[in-house]
Formats: structure tokens, C-alpha cells, sequence
């Protein structure tokens, strides 16, 4: 999932305005038994989209505070899409 928070830390700001950027396969975050995944829950994606949603403030500790900032400071609108399984999530994104 870090590569998730890094690539938009680092490509976003290459996002023309009015432009959109779209993050899939955020259910990578949720985790299903088997996966063999160990992650600290609190720094997934989806926790940094969700607490988005809830403060408009980006966090993680993928990005540095830069980084972070610019996107907090450049989102327009966000929508965060949820297949009804929960196996397919996305979010996009809009720049101002």
C-alpha cells in the first residue's frame, strides 16, 4: 500500500488543474484472512482516504509534509467508490 500513498504524494502535483487522478485497488487495504498481510492499520490507504473524508486533511507517512500539504491543499472534490463486495474500491480524485 505504500506505493499507493507515494506515487500520489509524488504525481499529483503533475495533475493538471481541473484534472483527475484515480487510485484503484484500495481494498488492498482491508485485511482479508489468508492474505498474509501484517500492515499497521493505521497507515493504509484507505485510513488516509477516510480520514480525508472525515478532517480534509491528508496524513501518511509515506509522504513527506510537503508533499501531503500540496495535496491536501489541491483537492477539489473526492469520491471514494466501493464495489458491493468490498473487493473493488477506487477513489478519484479532482484538482482545483
Amino acid at each position: 500500500m505504500d506505493q499507493q500513498q507515494i506515487s500520489l504524494g509524488f504525481l499529483f502535483p503533475h495533475v493538471k488543474p481541473g484534472g483527475y487522478y484515480i487510485l484503484e485497488d484500495v481494498h488492498t487495504s482491508i485485511m482479508y484472512p489468508g492474505w498474509g498481510i501484517d500492515e499497521d492499520k493505521k497507515n493504509t490507504t484507505l485510513a488516509m482516504i477516510e480520514n480525508f473524508v472525515r478532517t480534509g486533511k491528508i496524513w501518511s507517512k509515506h509522504m513527506t509534509p510537503a508533499e501531503a500539504r500540496y495535496v491536501t491543499e489541491h483537492v477539489q472534490y473526492c469520491n471514494l467508490f466501493k464495489g458491493e463486495d468490498q473487493f473493488s474500491i477506487t477513489w478519484i480524485i479532482k484538482k482545483k
